[in-house]
């Protein structure tokens, strides 16, 4: 799963195919490489692809 903030790529997680978008923002948001990019910032929208990507538009 790549994630993404705002388009640009920050990362990425091993996840089970299939996850569901409450689990894998869930795992996004306690991993510490991604949390320092989401900090003290309001999340405007999420943009989740299956199996793909997670984008948090900030």
């Amino acid at each position: 799963l790549i994630i993404q903030i705002n388009g640009k790529a920050r990362g990425g997680l091993e996840v089970v195919r299939d996850m569901a978008e409450q689990e894998a923002v869930g795992l996004v948001k306690k991993d510490q490489k991604i949390s320092k990019w989401l900090a003290n910032k309001e999340i405007k929208k999420t943009i989740f692809v299956k199996n793909k990507l997670i984008n948090f538009v900030i």
